[in-house]
């Protein structure tokens, strides 16, 4: 509220200072505020697009003729070259319209704003992300696994699954007992792998078990370092589920929670998000379900390897009878129950993702089967 004070006083040139601020009203789930600020880039600066796409994100739409949508339909004609602005108005354009139910529009919207994100991402190759599928159930089989193990007694909590599969919801509600810190979406493990492991993972086939257990203590002490306080902390980086036959091997009694959306909505969930440029598969449903299964397929592997390592999480089970599961994932990772991951968006904890305005809104059922409203327009990919 302090830092909210000072910006009524900060000058228009000061527009950078301003958006990152409504960034952190956004991650705090201070709606009013990040809205206001917004609203003051734009009284400024019209052509501030990315405060435009950020205010449609997070408005609740007051109905179809919402003045919103002139906004953003003037800003797509107005935007000119900027290939990337014109991809983040359709974006938020599609999440108005598919509010107000007007989903033959919203589609057409995030179509066309995919169809940009294509522009400034790798081509993706289906056969390639199989191969590179095959690769990984190949290398990291339960022989090596068991063979490769070391003797740390770490147990780190691991999130992951499909982007978009809920794992942001599962992080908050774990996040609000009080013997874990939510760490959000580390990049630890990814970094560690491309410093000690290249090329990756056909260097895991001479790696041996000190080796592994001075990585994983590295990993451990970056951890600490960074939350020095937390009893035990999530490391909620959903596609670390590609290397779970290293953490395994890494850390014996790793706990993994893997989050499982329904196909259909987490791949369209997928496809309504503005992602960076590194998920290629993520600008093309027909990539993203492929890309879905191969995601499958690998979680029945380890699964098959090391099963008691990990607890999937259902999300639409989730949402409808939340506490049965919560009291079993809370088993597992070791914990007694506490009222309060019931309550988590009481909790006040930051959310640095893309669900942010989502997961403000507490347990809701909304998300589960939204596929169908788009059923008509995607049969020919189911």
């Amino acid at each position: 509220e302090e830092m909210y004070q000072r910006s009524l006083a900060v000058d228009s040139g000061y527009e950078p200072a301003l958006f990152n601020l409504a960034g952190l009203y956004e991650e705090a789930g201070n709606r009013k505020a990040a809205i206001e600020l917004y609203d003051r880039i734009l009284a400024k600066n019209a052509t501030h697009w990315d405060a435009l796409a950020r205010l449609a994100q997070a408005t609740k739409l007051s109905g179809p003729q919402d003045p919103l949508f002139d906004r953003l339909h003037q800003a797509i004609k107005q935007v000119g070259d900027d290939v990337f602005a014109r991809e983040t108005l359709n974006f938020a354009l599609g999440k108005c319209l598919d509010e107000v139910g007007r989903y033959d529009e919203a589609f057409a919207a995030y179509s066309a704003a995919n169809a940009l994100g294509k522009q400034r991402s790798q081509p993706h190759d289906r056969s390639v992300t199989a191969q590179g599928f095959d690769q990984l159930i190949d290398i990291f089989d339960r022989d090596w696994i068991e063979r490769t193990a070391t003797e740390s007694t770490d147990s780190p909590i691991l999130i992951c699954g499909m982007f978009r599969s809920g794992s942001t919801l599962v992080e908050q509600m774990l996040g609000a007992h009080p013997e874990i810190t939510a760490a959000g979406e580390l990049d630890f493990i990814p970094w560690l792998i491309s410093r000690n492991l290249g090329p990756y993972p056909q260097r895991v086939s001479s790696v041996s078990a000190p080796e592994l257990k001075r990585i994983g203590d590295e990993y451990i002490a970056m951890s600490r370092e960074l939350f020095p306080d937390a009893a035990q902390l999530t490391d909620k980086r959903p596609d670390n589920f590609l290397h779970l036959g290293l953490v395994k091997a890494m850390y014996p009694n790793v706990r993994i929670v893997y989050m499982k959306r329904e196909r259909m909505d987490n791949c369209l969930s997928m496809f309504f998000q503005q992602f960076g440029g590194n998920l290629s598969y993520a600008c093309d449903l027909g990539d993203t379900l492929d890309y879905y299964d191969q995601h499958a397929r690998l979680m029945d592997h380890w699964e098959s390897c090391f099963g008691d390592n990990i607890f999937t999480v259902d999300y639409d089970e989730l949402v409808r009878e939340p506490e049965p599961m919560l009291r079993d994932m809370l088993e597992f990772l070791g914990l007694d129950w506490d009222e309060r991951c019931l309550k988590f968006e009481r909790s006040g904890q930051p959310v640095k993702t893309a669900s942010v305005w989502q997961v403000r809104q507490g347990l809701h059922r909304s998300s589960s089967g939204r596929w169908r409203n788009y059923e008509t327009l995607i049969s020919s990919l189911q």
